[in-house]
C-alpha cells in the first residue's frame, strides 16, 4: 500500500469496521436475552464498578479508596477497573449502561478497523480486508467479550500492536517505535495484563515477517524492547500499586486454587462447536459463520501467496489452538511452573487470538481464490482441488445447520472450479458482504444475547432503600444466594457492606466470607456466624424474603420485609469505631477461630495477633471513640480513656493507611483478622487515619514521567520531519 494512500485506507477501514459493528450490535437487540457467564462477571463486577468510578470522576475525584466494598477496599489496587484507561471517561458523562455499548463497539470498531489496515499493509486488496474486519467485527469471539469490559478492551488493542509492528518492521525508527509505545501503555491501562503479555508474544511474528533473520532484525527486536519498556512506564499507574496488592489477594501463586489455572477448559472438540454455531458460553468463541472458515483453509493451503501476512497468521492461529488446550498439552503445565504462574490461567483467553488469525487466514484465502490483486495471485488449480477437499470435510465434520452446509458447499463449487477468472473484482467485492449475512443469519432465537437485566437492580431496591438511609448505623451482611444479586450493587446504591466480589480478592476477607457462608449453612455453626458478623460491625443482613429466620434466636429483629428480600438488625454488633475493654492476642492463624467466640462483641474486645508488635496495657474500661470527620481517603476518630487503650477501627487494614495520634505517627495493627487498630495514651486524644497509596503515587509519577517525555519525543521528531520535507523542498526548487 502507498504511503499516500493511507488516509483514504484509514477512512475505508473505520467505515467498514463501524458499519459491521454497528449493524451487529443493532441486529443483537432484536434477539432474545438469556443468561450467561458473561452477564454474571458483568453485573457482579464489571457494570458496578464502572458506575461507581464514573460518578466520581463525575466529581473530579478518583476512586483510590472505596467504603462501601467490604469493610474498605483499594480500587486503585484493582487493574481490571481501569479508571484512569481514556475511553472509560466515557462513564463519567454517560449511564453506565449506555457507556459499556459506547465502550464495546468502540473495541470492536478499533479491532476490525486495525484487522483491515494490517490486511491492506500487507498487501492485500481492499475486498479481502474487508472479509478479515467483517469476520472479526461481526463474529462471536469479540461480542462475546461484551459482559468482560477489560479482556474486550485489552484484546482489541492486540490488532492495532500488530499493526504498529507491523510498521515497526517495514522501517523501524524512533517515530513508529514510539506509536508502538503508545499503543501497548494504552493496552496496559485497558485493564488485563495477561492479554497484554499474550499480545507482546506475538508482535515478533508481524515485526519480522516470514523471514525473521533479515538485515535489520536486531533493530527491529531493539525497539519492540523499548516500545514494551515506554508502555510499561505509561501503564506503571496500574500496574505498580495492582503488582503490590496481588501478594495478599486470592490471586498469589499461594493462595491460587489449582482449578483456576484451568477455568473454563477447552479441548479440540471446543473448536468443532465453536465454528458451527454461536454460543454465549462457549470455549472457543470463532463463530463467524460458514463463509470465513471456508475462506480461512484456502488461505492456509495458498503457499506463496501474502506470504506477509499468511505465514504470521498462520502460526498465530495454530499456536493459539495449541496454547489454549491448557492440560491437554505439555505446555501448560509446564507454564504453571514458573514463579509468574498467576499470571497465566485461564488458557482459554488464546481463543480469542485464534479467531484473531482465523480472521487473517480468511483475507488472505479471499485474495488468492479471487485473484483480484494487480499482482494476479491466485490460487493454482491442484490447491483449488486441495481447498474444495478440505473445505468438503470442514462441512461434513463441523455441525453447521443445513442451510449453512448448503451456502458453504454452493461457495465450493463457485470458487473452486474457477469461475473468479472471469469477474475476479466482482467476486472479490461480494465476499465480505456474502460473509457478513452469513454471519448475521447464524444469530437466531437459539443463540440469543446477553442478558441486560438479571432484576439485580430494581428486585432489592426496597431494601437498598431501606439500607441507604441508615448507613450511619453500620454496614450490611448480604446473606443471599451468590447467583441472584449482585454483591456490589451496595457500591452505586450507597450502601455499604461487609461482602463484596472483585479482582483482587484480599486472601483475609475470602477467608472470612467463606466461614460465615458455612457458618450459615450449618444450624450448628449459627453462633460462631452470627458471632464472626458482630466482630466486624455488620448491624444489617439482607435475607431472601421469609428465608433465615433462625436469625431471630440470635438477637436479631426483622426491620423489613419487602417481596425480593428481608433486612435484619443486629443490636449487639461492635460499632464501627470503639475503645477495647478487652485484648484477646492469638496468633495470625487463629484470629479468625476466635473472633467466631460471640464473647468477642459481648465484652467489646479486640483480638490482636502475636506476630505484630502489641501494645502493652491496651485494654480499657471506660473508654469512648467518636468518628467526628469522614472522606474516603480520610477518617477523624475523638478519643477518650483515663488508661493507655486500644482504639479499633472497623475498616479493612490496608498497608497504604497511616495513623497518627495527635499528629504524631503510630502503628496500625491487624484488629479482628480485617479490621485496624492503634494505640493511644490516656486522655483527650484525636487519632487521623489517611490512605496513602504509595505505589499508587510512584506508579503514577513513572507515567507521568514517561507521558511527558513521549510528547516531548513526538514534537521532537514531528518538527525534525518537518524541516527536513522543508531541505528536500528547497533542494529541488
Amino acid at each position: 500500500m502507498r504511503p499516500r494512500a493511507l488516509g483514504r485506507a484509514g477512512w475505508t477501514a473505520l467505515t467498514v469496521a463501524a458499519g459491521t459493528t454497528l449493524a451487529t450490535r443493532v441486529w443483537f437487540e432484536t434477539l432474545p436475552a438469556r443468561w450467561s457467564f458473561s452477564t454474571l462477571d458483568l453485573f457482579q463486577f464489571f457494570y458496578t464498578t464502572a458506575a461507581r468510578a464514573g460518578m466520581e470522576l463525575s466529581h473530579g475525584r478518583l476512586l483510590l479508596w472505596n467504603p462501601d466494598v467490604g469493610l474498605g477496599t483499594s480500587e486503585v489496587a484493582d487493574i481490571q477497573i481501569a479508571m484512569l484507561y481514556p475511553p472509560n471517561l466515557l462513564f463519567a458523562v454517560l449511564p453506565a449502561a449506555w457507556a459499556i455499548e459506547v465502550v464495546t463497539a468502540f473495541h470492536v470498531t478499533l479491532a476490525a478497523a486495525a484487522t483491515f489496515l494490517l490486511c491492506r499493509q500487507t498487501g492485500l486488496c481492499i475486498a479481502s480486508a474487508a472479509v478479515a474486519a467483517v469476520a472479526l467485527g461481526a463474529g462471536q469471539a469479540l461480542h462475546m467479550l461484551s459482559g468482560w469490559t477489560a479482556i474486550l478492551a485489552t484484546f482489541s488493542w492486540c490488532p492495532v500492536a500488530c499493526l504498529a509492528a507491523r510498521a515497526l518492521g517495514d522501517a523501524p525508527g524512533p517515530r513508529r517505535g514510539l506509536a508502538l509505545g503508545a499503543v501497548l501503555g494504552l493496552q496496559v491501562l485497558a485493564g488485563y495484563p495477561q492479554l497484554h503479555l499474550y499480545t507482546v508474544a506475538c508482535l515478533p511474528l508481524f515485526a519480522f515477517g516470514p523471514r525473521p533473520w533479515r538485515r535489520g532484525t536486531v533493530r527491529v527486536a531493539g525497539w519492540i524492547i523499548a516500545a514494551e519498556v515506554l508502555a510499561l512506564a505509561l501503564g506503571a499507574v496500574a500496574l505498580a500499586p495492582a503488582m503490590a496488592a496481588v501478594g495478599a489477594s486470592i490471586r498469589s501463586r499461594a493462595a491460587l486454587e489449582p482449578w483456576f489455572y484451568e477455568i473454563l477448559p477447552v479441548r479440540l472438540a471446543s473448536y468443532r462447536a465453536g465454528l458451527a454455531a454461536p454460543d454465549l458460553d462457549a470455549r472457543a468463541p470463532l463463530y463467524a459463520g460458514v463463509l470465513v472458515p471456508l475462506l480461512a483453509l484456502a488461505g492456509l493451503v495458498a503457499r506463496g501467496a501474502a506470504p506477509r501476512l499468511r505465514v504470521p497468521a498462520i502460526v498465530l492461529t495454530a499456536v493459539a489452538i495449541v496454547f489454549s488446550l491448557g492440560r491437554a498439552t505439555p505446555i501448560f503445565p509446564l507454564l504453571w511452573r514458573l514463579p509468574i504462574a498467576h499470571w497465566l490461567t485461564g488458557p482459554y483467553k488464546w481463543t480469542y487470538f485464534a479467531a484473531f488469525g482465523v480472521a487473517l487466514l480468511a483475507a488472505v484465502g479471499t485474495e488468492s481464490l479471487a485473484g483480484a490483486h494487480a499482482d494476479g495471485t491466485a490460487i493454482g488449480w491442484g490447491r483449488r482441488g486441495l481447498w474444495m477437499a478440505l473445505g468438503a470435510a470442514l462441512l461434513a465434520v463441523v455441525p453447521f445447520s443445513a442451510s449453512a452446509r448448503l451456502l458453504g458447499a454452493l461457495t465450493l463449487v463457485g470458487l473452486g472450479v474457477g469461475l473468479t477468472r472471469r469477474r475476479p473484482a466482482l467476486v472479490a467485492a461480494a465476499l465480505p458482504v456474502g460473509a457478513f449475512v452469513a454471519i448475521l443469519a447464524g444469530y437466531d432465537a437459539r443463540t440469543l444475547r446477553p442478558k441486560d437485566d438479571m432484576g439485580y437492580f430494581t428486585r432489592y431496591a426496597p431494601a437498598y432503600h431501606y439500607l441507604a438511609a441508615r448507613q450511619a448505623e453500620g454496614r450490611t451482611f448480604l446473606l443471599m444466594p451468590p447467583l441472584a444479586i449482585a454483591i456490589r450493587q451496595g457500591e452505586i446504591e450507597g450502601v455499604a457492606q461487609v461482602n463484596t466480589y472483585e479482582s483482587f480478592f484480599g486472601a483475609r476477607l475470602f477467608a472470612y466470607l467463606g466461614a460465615v457462608t458455612k457458618g450459615a449453612q450449618d444450624p450448628a455453626q449459627h453462633p460462631r456466624m452470627t458471632a464472626l458478623l458482630r466482630a466486624v460491625g455488620a448491624r444489617f443482613v439482607m435475607t431472601p424474603h421469609d428465608a433465615h429466620g433462625w436469625l431471630a434466636g440470635f438477637g436479631l429483629e426483622r426491620v423489613l420485609t419487602s417481596p425480593a428480600a428481608d433486612v435484619w438488625r443486629d443490636a449487639a454488633v461492635l460499632p464501627r469505631a470503639y475503645v477495647a475493654r478487652d485484648v484477646v492476642v492469638v496468633s495470625s492463624a487463629g484470629a479468625l477461630a476466635r473472633i467466631g467466640d460471640p464473647d468477642i462483641a459481648a465484652a467489646h474486645a479486640a483480638v490482636l495477633e502475636s506476630e505484630e508488635d502489641v501494645p502493652p496495657a491496651v485494654a480499657a474500661r471506660d473508654g469512648e471513640a467518636t468518628v467526628t470527620l469522614e472522606e474516603p481517603t480520610s477518617v477523624r476518630i475523638a478519643v477518650r480513656s483515663a488508661a493507655p487503650a486500644l482504639l479499633v477501627l472497623l475498616d479493612a487494614w490496608s498497608p497504604d493507611w497511616r495513623a497518627t495520634v495527635d499528629g504524631t505517627p503510630v502503628a496500625v495493627r491487624h484488629a479482628n483478622v480485617l479490621a485496624r487498630a492503634v494505640a493511644v495514651p490516656s486522655g483527650a486524644h484525636e487519632v487521623v487515619f489517611r490512605f496513602v497509596p504509595v505505589a499508587f503515587y510512584a506508579g503514577a509519577a513513572v507515567s507521568l514521567v514517561a507521558l511527558s517525555g513521549s510528547v516531548l519525543a513526538a514534537l521532537f521528531l514531528v518538527r525534525r520531519g518537518r524541516v527536513r520535507a522543508g531541505r528536500r523542498r528547497l533542494a529541488t526548487a
